[in-house]
């Protein structure tokens, strides 16, 4: 919880809170204090690290060792660096352990984060370098979610700006751990920022809608950069920045499409793939004077070129760095996939 509990204050709130709760803040480690965590007391937590900016707490959930972070990022860049390094440090102790980070981060991650993105247009300011650095090094990501997009805006008519300051985040192992956990942001009447919540296991809600991603395993395809060029190529307006903005949305269209008429349900295909060859495989075996080898090497190659795109998809898919072309689609990533889908 972000404190606005003067330190003069917080005796009195805590011993109205302590018969049912057990709590920590951070008041000696930045003045007026800017973060407290409670927690009922039939659950076991303790305190792991304490920061100006950060307070982290580990414990047991659904029978997972499960570390959370909770977050008040200052609002100034270079004060916000040793947020960074922090986290760094943080997930070098975690382990194997679920870690979710959640609160308000004071920047965005991405640049369509922000209401004023149709003017700014793509870039990349250096403190949004800094964050997205720490969540590619420390391999986190923003948890699926219902709600806006934005969750804090300055309530200012005349230069109204809204933008995704708090948001969840989660490690690969939470969604191992965690398969059924979901979020959901809902509004606060006294703030002006969104409240977060996390579920560690609440079905049947509606997700949002999946944000794109690119497969590297379109660009196999011979008739990839046909696409692409042909959509890059077409006409859009004189405004460099919105002339970009414009070539990428409709790529990305095109591109969805293309994924969903040649490679969609991957796994589907490459089981189909592998019967019509066992079919025409087990004819020319018993029918050699009216032996097809040439529907048969090319129904071979379709295959290969299917389970090819099926390896990079779920390598892409999982995660891992370390799969190689001799553990190709084993049982361990089939599951990483299944959990990432969260």
């Amino acid at each position: 919880m972000e404190s606005h509990i003067r330190r003069d204050n917080a005796d009195n709130f805590s011993f109205v809170m302590s018969d049912d709760w057990n709590f920590t803040e951070n008041y000696d480690l930045i003045d007026g204090g800017r973060l407290w965590i409670f927690w009922r007391k039939h659950l076991i937590f303790f305190v792991m690290r304490k920061h100006d900016q950060t307070i982290t707490i580990w414990g047991i959930i659904d029978g997972h060792r499960t570390v959370i972070t909770a977050i008040y990022g200052n609002n100034n860049g270079v004060i916000r660096w040793g947020l960074w390094e922090h986290l760094s440090s943080v997930g070098n102790d975690i382990g194997s352990s679920s870690w979710v980070i959640g609160g308000d981060f004071n920047i965005i991650a991405k640049e369509e984060e922000s209401s004023d993105f149709d003017v700014m247009g793509i870039h990349c300011a250096p403190d949004m370098k800094d964050f997205q650095d720490c969540l590619e090094n420390l391999d986190l990501m923003d948890h699926p979610f219902l709600g806006p997009l934005f969750t804090w805006s300055n309530k200012q008519e005349e230069s109204f700006l809204a933008r995704k300051l708090d948001m969840i985040l989660v490690n690969d192992q939470w969604l191992l751990d965690h398969p059924e956990s979901f979020t959901e942001f809902i509004t606060h009447r006294v703030s002006d920022h969104y409240l977060g919540l996390l579920w560690s296991h609440k079905g049947g809600l509606t997700k949002g809608p999946r944000p794109f991603k690119f497969f590297n395993y379109w660009t196999g395809h011979e008739h990839f950069l046909a696409t692409v060029k042909d959509s890059w190529q077409g006409q859009c307006g004189d405004n460099a920045m919105s002339c970009l903005f414009l070539k990428l949305r409709r790529l990305k269209h095109l591109l969805k499409n293309f994924n969903k008429e040649l490679f969609s349900n991957i796994s589907g295909r490459v089981s189909s793939k592998r019967a019509e060859l066992g079919q025409i495989q087990n004819f020319n075996l018993a029918h050699p004077d009216q032996m097809r080898i040439v529907d048969e090497r090319r129904i071979q190659a379709e295959l290969v070129d299917l389970e090819i795109a099926e390896s990079g998809f779920y390598k892409q898919k999982a995660k891992t760095h370390w799969l190689r072309e001799v553990d190709l689609n084993t049982r361990f990533f089939h599951h990483r996939t299944q959990a990432n889908k969260k």
